[in-house]
């Protein structure tokens, strides 16, 4: 996984405006890339400024975005950025989210957990026959070897 980090310096009294810009033009030209997962951002307490976060599935798509859309969202941004953003790319070296899933494949249930690491270790999997849609764990007693 891929995260790009962007910082933005945001002109006076701008906050409420970025984040309007944000849910209405920059999170949907997002959510039409190829490889993005999240986006994540922030404003200081004071306003003055602005982190971005985005999660992508790969270094290309991130590139891609960098390439492609980027420039669209910086035009949409444009009139609250007090100067240009400064962009880093980051690949995910570990991370504490680690969130269990309850999906149903083509009949099968499956307990995803999903994870990964820098090794590459991607999503742990177990199965048994069931027939239930994918909801979260926490709505399910756990699995155990043997039941049902």
């Amino acid at each position: 996984m891929i995260a790009r980090h962007v910082t933005m310096r945001l002109k006076a009294d701008s906050a409420a405006e970025f984040s309007r810009i944000l849910e209405a033009e920059v999170l949907p030209l997002l959510r039409k890339q190829a490889g993005f997962q999240d986006d994540i951002n922030f404003i200081s307490t004071s306003g003055g400024h602005a982190v971005g976060i985005s999660f992508w599935d790969t270094q290309e798509h991130a590139e891609g975005y960098t390439q492609g859309g980027y420039p669209e969202a910086l035009k949409s941004l444009a009139g609250v950025l007090e100067e240009s953003p400064q962009v880093h790319t980051w690949q995910m070296a570990t991370s504490t989210e680690r969130t269990t899933w309850l999906l149903s494949l083509s009949g099968v249930e499956a307990h995803v957990n999903v994870g990964a690491t820098l090794s590459g270790v991607g999503p742990e999997f177990s199965a048994v026959p069931a027939s239930a849609e994918a909801v979260p764990m926490g709505s399910h007693a756990p699995f155990r070897e043997g039941s049902r």
